[in-house]
């Protein structure tokens, strides 16, 4: 399960706020817009922390810079207006292990904080590149923490590993994120730009901005350098590395709005996740990553136990796979909870901590496990095991007190023989013995 809510591209330019500009952002009307939808949208997903990846802080080439403030603030003195001022907390935890993942993958960072104020000229504020973000964000929501990470020189691919460290590290301490790619586009789109003109700005501007609208990451990651500097931007690096973020993620784009009053193209857009997770495993990893965090199991969420479905009463399995192989797999034949729902919390918990086949899965394991559940309709008795199918039917076993269960459409087991073979095994039952036989179906969520 990914962490990471989505993603937006916003432009940073002061003149967009409206006591800064003083009647000049009504040039850029549609970006002000888009920058306020962008807040609201982010409103609505209601992260637990943003994370923006700037050009314009403490930059160094070869290593991202990270604050490690406990306090972030900045304001817009240089711009002309001492009287907005951005203040919000720093996720210093989450800050801490996007540092550690990625030293351990030999990617460069520097961790700064107020004691560095005299090494390499540190600035302690918060740059442009996130304050005026930060404006747009803070006027819809401001219930969120924030890391503050400067990208460095290195070559696309190389930020997108950065980004899938970002990932990685919001998954492991289970933070609900937001990331930010602040950047502007081509500088150099009209003659009168103060970085000068190229033919090639427009061309860029475009280009990334189909890119994204296509979904086609990897011609972003592999951007073509030469047209990128010769367009003079700031942000392609920004989404390089916010892209990454979203590795393995099935995606949806749009880009709200592109313009270039100034000389500067700006363009705001969104990447969402999309969860198409099945609700019984949703619930079945909500309920061990519950577990992990506090020790206790989950209640059934208001929004199930409201369903008919979860509170009807069925045995359940839940399974836990990790590169392939089995990691954990306990279930019940038969109801010992008074709803489907909570059957699975309860399984799912005892899967993950307490099959005695396996120690106990571990919170860095979390992103690699595949989960599974089972539902079981009520098994019946078998007369002839022709029968069965393996494919279509689970099956039980029973003598006396030695009991054994097999559920249906198991890889490798593709015959009735190999089936009876592997569950009398489990039960401890020889083929001699006189045993009961039951079959069984499933629904399975995967």
């Amino acid at each position: 399960m990914s962490y990471i809510l989505g993603g937006f591209l916003m432009p940073h330019a002061p003149i967009l706020i409206e006591d800064i500009g003083k009647g000049e952002e009504k040039k850029s009307q549609k970006t002000v817009e888009s920058m306020n939808k962008i807040g609201e949208d982010i409103k609505k997903l209601k992260p637990e922390t943003i994370v923006i990846i700037t050009p314009h802080g403490n930059f160094f080439r070869d290593a991202l810079s990270i604050n490690f403030n406990k306090k972030l603030q900045g304001n817009f003195h240089q711009f002309g207006n001492s009287s907005i001022k951005i203040n919000v907390d720093n996720d210093i935890k989450l800050a801490e292990k996007i540092s550690s993942l990625a030293e351990e993958m030999e990617i460069q960072t520097y961790p700064f904080s107020i004691q560095d104020s005299d090494r390499y000229n540190i600035n302690q504020e918060l740059d442009h590149g996130a304050a005026v973000p930060l404006y747009f964000i803070n006027k819809a929501y401001e219930d969120f923490k924030f890391v503050h990470i400067n990208y460095a020189l290195f070559s696309g691919e190389k930020l997108y590993e950065f980004g899938k460290i970002i990932k990685q590290a919001v998954n492991l301490l289970g933070i609900n994120t937001v990331i930010i790619a602040s950047g502007d586009l081509s500088h150099r789109l009209t003659r009168d730009s103060y970085s000068g003109y190229s033919p090639k700005g427009e061309k860029f501007d475009k280009l990334l901005l189909d890119y994204i609208k296509e979904k086609n990451f990897k011609k972003i990651v592999k951007f073509d350098k030469n047209l990128s500097e010769e367009a003079g931007e700031c942000g392609l690096r920004s989404v390089q590395t916010m892209l990454g973020t979203f590795h393995g993620e099935k995606v949806e784009t749009e880009v709200y709005s592109y313009e270039g009053p100034f000389g500067v193209g700006y363009g705001c857009a969104r990447i969402s996740v999309l969860n198409d997770e099945d609700e019984f495993v949703k619930l079945a990893k909500k309920s061990i990553e519950y577990f992990m965090e506090k020790g206790e199991k989950l209640d059934l969420p208001e929004n199930l136990a409201e369903n008919d479905f979860y509170n009807k009463k069925a045995g359940a399995f839940v399974s836990l796979k990790k590169d392939g192989d089995l990691r954990g797999c306990i279930g019940t034949i038969f109801p010992v909870k008074d709803s489907l729902g909570k059957e699975i919390i309860e399984n799912a918990v005892s899967a993950a901590f307490r099959d005695p086949r396996f120690y106990p899965v571990k919170k860095d394991e979390l992103e690699e496990i595949e989960y599974s559940v089972d539902v079981l309709e009520k098994p019946v008795k078998v007369k002839d095991i022709n029968e069965l199918d393996p494919k279509l039917y689970g099956v039980i076993v029973t003598k006396g007190s030695r009991k054994g269960v097999l559920l249906p459409n198991l890889e490798g087991v593709d015959t009735v023989e190999k089936q009876l073979d592997i569950v009398l095994r489990k039960a401890g039952i020889s083929k001699e013995e006189n045993y009961t036989l039951e079959k069984f179906k499933v629904i399975r969520h995967k």
